[in-house]
Parts: structure tokens; sequence; C-alpha cells
């Protein structure tokens, strides 16, 4: 069998459930399970409670059970068949009366009121999906690299194109550069920022003048019409990762000082502050700003508001050294939210104690403390918050602020579950189907991961797909079945999920094989950080074009795909794609290697008998620093 035939099928084997993903509905972040160095700390999203108000469709429910909620809380259950009146639409999610809670658009098929005359009632327009959305805003998204005056990396985040020419971004980013250039995703040209056209430093944005840089133009959309609750979309460039893209909803609108602040729950990591935040049209509704680490739904957004007034006030080009702030604005947002939630988690509010968890589990706006974090954490969840709940068990998981205790963070996310948290319930698959903290039950996994996937969860949608249906663990094998939960959990942004339909559609497995379509959602999980996607693009792109190959190889492997590393370090072995380098060759097998790639360390040892001993100790040297850089990504 080939290499390139051997790795198709090795990445074939963990897409199909060798791999499981931690994924929260509110949080979509990825852990294999295969490291699963923690799980993910989740801090509730609060959906907007409606008034009374004219029904202007009905849904149908089309699963068995269908959870209405309000928050995390299940207010009520929709059998299969019953009609329910929707008062409102936003986002993914149609809210119904008569309990005015919130029911998934996935569990439920939506139609317009008819009114007298044939007529039928005003609905809005039917969100893009996220797909689409990817498609028309990630060409606009650029990667910022800023230097200092000796030309060393200062900082690197994101920003995005407004007019030919001018770039958004926050100020934060630029702050201190006396240099820097911009780069569109998948493209090898460095824009240079020749310096500044306006800055607001009261609501970190600045506009940069980016010379001979040519892309769409982002549209503005009106973030004063945003609401608790609307699906939005994140572009930015993660740890460097060109073109991310990442799905949520608002959770909250809040007031910190004088400033506002949208909080989502899509992802916000190092490196996409300053990129765009777009609702379901594709319109610019805010600008990334920060998140806190240690609750993962705790992104915040600068209102698009703010950035429409600053667009008016465009002026001559200034020095990049002349944008300054007289207070870190992440660090000014930090310690106001702080004192808000510790106001409010002292006046009894069980959301705030949960936040102020969140916050000395971080570490922002406060000094990081976990047993302080875990005392909040207890206190909220003793109140009856199911997110609170749900941190405790990753507090028991990981012994962070309290003794590591498996069987204790099963009781605590079975509490959350029981609650209707979806994060939960899909912690508990995952806890079933390893075996952790329970006995080892795979059709208590399957149950468990339903739930969550009834409940909107893309995560279980993706491994009822991937570990059960694909597989046949704990149900019966039903390739057509995994195709169905894949596209699912595809369409509410979940990569993984998009990986796993490229691999049925490039395997014809439950679907009419069709590589174009294939390519089509491997591109689309690329676009959204998947590795193992950059891995498969290169391995279809190595029959056709070997340095388009090497370049999605290099994506992956930057990402920690281990096949990506041991194929890299093949196409440098060989010269295919590549300029034929042995010290490179020896370098990545030794760093796939390094990180468990069996296989690595003969071709390693077979490179290196090709080596000098000068080159040897290059080749050495090299190896180190390509680990260290990739750990440091990894940690990140």
């Amino acid at each position: 069998m080939s290499r390139v035939a051997t790795a198709r099928n090795g990445a074939e084997r963990r897409l199909t459930g060798r791999t499981l993903w931690m994924t929260h509905l509110t949080v979509l972040h990825r852990v294999p399970i295969s490291v699963w160095p923690h799980l993910i700390l989740a801090v509730l999203c609060v959906p907007c409670l409606g008034v009374e108000a004219e029904v202007i469709g009905k849904a149908t429910v089309t699963v068995d059970s269908a959870p209405i909620k309000d928050r995390d809380r299940v207010l009520a259950t929709a059998k299969k068949g019953e009609v329910l009146d929707v008062v409102q639409v936003s986002g993914d999610w149609y809210q119904v009366n008569p309990t005015t809670g919130w029911v998934h658009r996935s569990q439920v098929r939506f139609g317009p009121v008819s009114r007298p005359g044939g007529d039928e009632a005003m609905v809005p327009a039917a969100p893009l999906g996220a797909r689409e959305i990817a498609k028309r805003v990630s060409p606009s998204v650029v990667l910022l690299v800023m230097e200092d005056s000796n030309g060393q990396p200062l900082a690197m985040g994101s920003g995005f194109v407004i007019k030919d020419g001018i770039v958004a971004t926050n100020l934060h980013v630029v702050e201190g550069a006396s240099r820097g250039y911009a780069k569109l995703a998948d493209w090898t040209d460095k824009f240079i920022v020749s310096g500044t056209v306006a800055t607001d430093a009261a609501q970190d944005i600045v506009l940069l003048a980016v010379e001979n840089l040519k892309a769409p133009a982002l549209t503005l959309g009106d973030s004063k019409q945003v609401a608790v609750g609307d699906a939005v979309y994140a572009v930015g460039n993660p740890r460097g990762l060109e073109g991310t893209f990442s799905a949520g909803i608002i959770s909250s609108i809040r007031k910190v000082g004088d400033d506002t602040l949208l909080q989502i729950t899509a992802p916000i990591s190092p490196g996409s502050s300053g990129g765009p935040v777009v609702n379901s049209k594709g319109e610019v509704i805010g600008i990334a700003v920060g998140t806190i680490e240690g609750g993962q739904n705790l992104n915040f957004v600068i209102p698009s508001v703010f950035l429409s007034a600053l667009i008016s006030q465009q002026g001559q080009v200034r020095p990049l050294g002349a944008a300054r702030q007289s207070e870190r604005t992440d660090d000014r947002i930090w310690n106001r939210l702080f004192e808000i939630f510790r106001k409010g988690a002292e006046g009894g509010n069980i959301d705030a104690m949960n936040n102020l968890g969140g916050m000395y589990d971080s570490g922002l706006g406060v000094a990081k403390d976990e047993r302080e974090a875990v005392s909040w954490y207890r206190k909220a969840a003793e109140g009856g918050h199911t997110g609170a709940m749900f941190n405790l068990g990753v507090m028991y998981y990981t012994g962070r602020g309290v003794a590591k205790d498996e069987r204790e963070t099963v009781s605590w996310f079975r509490k959350a579950a029981e609650g209707g948290n979806t994060g939960a319930m899909y912690n508990l698959g995952v806890m079933y189907d390893a075996g952790r903290g329970v006995a080892k039950d795979e059709r208590e996994a399957v149950s468990w991961y339903r739930k969550a996937a009834e409940g909107g969860h893309t995560g279980a949608m993706s491994n009822l797909g991937v570990m059960l249906y694909a597989e046949g663990r704990g149900v019966a094998k039903d390739e057509r079945e995994a195709v169905s939960w894949f596209r699912k959990a595809a369409e509410g942004g979940n990569t993984n999920a998009m990986c796993g339909l490229g691999v049925m559609y490039g395997a014809g497995r439950g679907v009419v094989k069709d590589e174009r379509e294939a390519v089509s959602w491997y591109r689309m999980a690329a676009e959204g950080g998947n590795a193992t996607a950059m891995f498969h693009l290169g391995v279809m792109y190595e029959v056709k074009d070997e340095r388009e190959a090497v370049s999605w190889y290099r994506k992956a492997a930057e990402g920690g795909h281990t096949g990506a590393m041991f194929n890299l370090g093949c196409m440098y072995a060989s010269g295919r794609g590549v300029v034929k380098d042995d010290i490179e060759a020896y370098a990545w097998f030794s760093t796939a290697s390094a990180f468990g790639q069996q296989a690595a360390s003969k071709f390693r040892d077979h490179v290196e008998q090709r080596l000098t001993t000068q080159a040897r100790l290059i080749a050495q040297e090299r190896s180190r620093v390509l680990f260290e850089q990739i750990s440091r990504r990894a940690k990140k």
C-alpha cells in the first residue's frame, strides 16, 4: 500500500471514532480524548425571554421529544407531531408559546402562518448557513503581524477590510508597534501597514492604512438591533491559524461602566482579537476584543456602532507609533467586569457567582485562585445553576482547586444534565463511552449523546455520526444515519462533523461518492481550524498539485496533526512539491515521532544516515525548535 493510501486510511479511522471531541453547545471547544487534559468550563448563555407577541409561524416537532428551554432550564417538552406557535425567530432558535421558551430549529419543521386572502405573516429571512457565511466573510479577514523597531514580532491579531486599503482591528493589537504587515488567508503576499487613519482609544478600535490591499469590504450591521440568543459567527486567526471560523450566539449584552459589550459563545482565542463578528446575514455587528479563557463562553465583542462612528472620522495617515492607550483596554474591561460579577454574587445572583468563579479560574480581573473558583462554582450550583454544576464536574475531573475525582465528576455532570444542561449530557456520554468514573456502557453513551443532540448540541450530533452509526457501537450501524447526523452538526458549525462529511463523500459511505463535495467539506472544516481536514486536503491534493499538498500538510502539522508531520517529512525527503531538504525531512520526522507517530522514527533514522555530522546537529536543533513551537501552540 502506498504512503498516501496508508495516511488516508489512518486518518479515516480517526474520524470514524478513534477521536472523541469534548464540545459544549455554547463553547464549541474541542479536546481529543486521546490526550483529554481537561474538559471545558462553561458559563451558561442566557436566551432572551420574549413577551406575548403575534404568532408568525407554526413549528411542527420532528423528533421524539423536543425540550423547550429558558437558559439551560427545560420549561416543557413537546412530542413528535405537536404543533407549536412561533412568536420570534432568532438565529437557530424559535421562541414558542405558551411557555415563551425556545426550541432549536433542528427539532422542528417551520412554516409561516397563513392569513385571510392567502398572505403569509412577515417572517424574518432565513439565516444563511455557516458554510455560506464563511465563504462570504473569510476572504475579507486578515492576519496582522506587528513588529518592533528591530523587526522582531511584537503581537499577532486579526482585522477585516472595510474598504480597499483600510482595515479595522483592536487598538491593543497594534499598540507599541513600529511597523507591521497584513496577510490574507492562503496568500503568501504581505501587505505593509503604513499607519493609522482613525483611532478610538476608549473603545479599543483603530483603522489601519494597508498598502496595495484589495479585498471585498464587509458590510456593517446595526449592533443596536441584536438580541440575546441571536446567532453569531467569529472569524479570525487564533494562534496564527489563518481564516479560522467559529459559531455561537449572543449570550448577554453588558454595560461595563460607560461601555457596552456583547458577550458571545463563539470562541475568541489569542490571535483572533480584532476580527469581525457577524450576524446570520454576514453583516459585522462587532469586533472581537477578548476572552476569559477559564470559562470559554466569556467572549467579548465591541459593538459595531462604535466602528460606524469611527469610519466617519478618517483622516490622514499617522505613523503606527502614534497609536497609544492610557490604560490597557482589556485590563480595564476585566477589572470592571470583576466588580460587576462580585457585587452580583454577593447579592445572591447565581449567574454572577458562576461568572465570578470563571474569573478566579482564569486570573482575569483578579489574581488566579482555583480554590476560590471552586467555592463560587459550588455556591452557584447549590443555588441551582446548571452551568456551575457542569464547571464543578470539570474541576473535579482535572483536579483543579479540588482533589481529582472522576466519580464526583460524573455526579456533577449528572445533576447538570438532569437540569437540562446539554453540555453535561454530552460529557456524560463521553464518560460512559470511555468508562471514566463509571462502568463503560456504549448504549448509555448513545442515550446521553442523543439527548444532547436533540437539545441542539452539535458535538453530540457529530459523535452520533462518528462514534456510533458509522461504526455500529452502542447502536446498529447505519452510514446514512451517520451522514444525517454529520450534516446537522455541520450546519451548526461543527468542524469535526464537516470533516466527517468529507470522509463520507470521499469514500462513498452513506452517500454517493463525490470527491469535489468531499474537498468542499474539508475546506470548510479547515477554514474553521480543523487540522485533520487540512491533512485530508493535503492527501487529496497530493495526486494533482504537490505544492498545494505541502501547503496543507504544513498547516495541519503546525496545528499538531502527526500524520501531516510525517507526510511533510516524506515530501521534503523526496523533493515532491518542495525543494529536497534532508534537514527539514529529519526535523519533521523527528517531531512526528516525538508526538507519538510510530513509523516516523524509522524514516528519521534513514534520513539521518545521509546527513553529515554538522548537518545532523543543525537538524537536531531544528527538530527541537519545531517541537517547542507546536507544543507551545497546543498549550494555548
